[in-house]
């Protein structure tokens, strides 16, 4: 853990207002030189600079670079989902867990780690942490990633679902297991072997 405070977020936030303030001052000059010339190719110039302070400005608090630091263990990633308290948290843990093995795209020799990141109200919200073979599959591994987590806890019988509701539904509302038929026929009660 770090002690401390981390001071990058504040200095990318003075970066950032300075770079605000020099376009503002920069457009006002601009604004004078040509009501002076009267030049449209001096507002084309100017205005092409602007575009770059300000897209420079924009990505100091919005890039994510998901390979820094990896160590050589492949690009990190997560997802989370939040499960009602119903569920024993060691079953959601192994079921995540589960889900991660074997998916495609994913570092093989790190192993993937839940994470319990809140105990809410009515719900606890896991974070499934693994790390990708090639950063610029991110979206499909997890996308691939998803439908395993979808799988598993449908075959397992717990709802991805957090209880936000007035009444106990009589019946898990549960998603249908990997290989059924579609048949139309709504499922009912946990899932048997």
């Amino acid at each position: 853990m770090r002690k401390g405070i981390d001071p990058r977020p504040l200095i990318a936030s003075g970066v950032n207002g300075l770079l605000h303030l020099l376009a503002f001052l920069a457009a006002f000059t601009l604004l004078g030189v040509m009501v002076s010339l009267g030049s449209t190719g001096i507002m084309a110039q100017a205005m092409s600079g602007l575009v770059i302070i300000c897209s420079r400005s924009l990505a100091a608090g919005g890039v994510r670079n998901f390979s820094r630091l990896t160590r050589g263990q492949g690009a990190q990633a997560s997802t989370t989902v939040t499960i009602g308290y119903d569920a024993p948290w060691r079953q959601v843990q192994a079921l995540l867990m589960g889900a991660a093995s074997g998916t495609p795209g994913l570092h093989a020799e790190v192993p993937p780690c839940v994470l319990q990141r809140s105990l809410s109200d009515f719900h606890v919200s896991y974070e499934l942490v693994v790390r990708l073979e090639d950063p610029v599959d991110r979206p499909q591994v997890l996308s691939v990633l998803h439908g395993r987590i979808q799988d598993a806890f449908n075959q397992a019988g717990v709802q991805i679902m957090p209880p936000h509701f007035v009444l106990q539904p009589a019946s898990p509302v549960l998603g249908e297991r990997p290989g059924a038929a579609l048949d139309g026929t709504p499922r009912t009660g946990p899932v048997s072997s």
